[in-house]
């Protein structure tokens, strides 16, 4: 058995498990995400979404709810060798048997694509890691980033990452080149590393597309609103 990562339940009594059978793993790990709920009390095991798509790839360990405590989300890669990899992110809402994929796509430029099918993912000749998303607070937009290195050039070449604001309704917002996104709690800002040497911290006004600079870093996390 495969586990990939959990995430609690609101309850705090359960966890959101991926799991896997070695029967049902593949090359580079590549298996049928599937989720199940874990209670801790006495140890039963119970589907989760299993009337949604599942995505075919390796077991995410980045699962996280959404604000609503309902859906949930990950982000993980389908793998075909060191370099070739289809990254995607992907929210499930078992209450309203809701499906989303959002996956890196190259066009002209990088781009991302927003459908609600599990279709197939990737672009040839590419690898399309994920580098980090970050839930909006009110649930309906997701942060996410993903590099895109080309992989007929050299398996060693720069993949510079690219940062979005996702509506799961179907729109897109390109924010330029970033990664490890990491939302406010009020909704207004968006903390993002600036894909740059050296990495440096950079906060994002959505509201009026201006940004500062507080210095370097690898990673951003804002600290919770007190309760009153």
């Amino acid at each position: 058995m495969s586990v990939g990562g959990p995430a609690f339940y609101g309850d705090g009594g359960r966890l959101l498990v991926p799991l896997a059978t070695r029967f049902e793993t593949g090359a580079g790990g590549n298996t049928r995400i599937r989720f199940y709920s874990l209670a801790l009390g006495d140890g039963a095991l119970t589907p989760v979404a299993a009337e949604l798509p599942a995505m075919g790839g390796r077991l995410p360990h980045d699962t996280s709810f959404a604000p609503d405590g309902q859906a949930f989300g990950y982000t993980t890669t389908a793998y075909l060798d060191a370099c070739e990899q289809y990254g995607f992110f992907v929210r499930l809402d078992p209450a309203g048997q809701g499906f989303r994929l959002i996956d890196a796509q190259v066009a002209s430029a990088p781009t991302i694509r927003i459908a609600d099918q599990p279709q197939a993912v990737g672009v040839r000749g590419w690898g399309l890691y994920p580098r980090g998303y970050s839930w909006a607070p009110d649930g309906q937009r997701v942060a996410l980033a993903f590099a895109y290195r080309d992989c007929r050039q050299d398996a060693n070449a720069p993949a510079p990452a690219y940062l979005y604001v996702a509506t799961f309704g179907g729109e897109a917002l390109a924010l330029g080149r970033g990664s490890a996104p990491a939302w406010a709690p009020r909704g207004d800002l968006l903390a993002y590393i600036a894909d740059e040497q050296p990495h440096t911290v950079r906060v994002r006004d959505l509201a009026n597309n201006t940004e500062v600079t507080l210095g370097l870093g690898e990673l951003a996390a804002w600290q919770p609103i007190a309760a009153r």
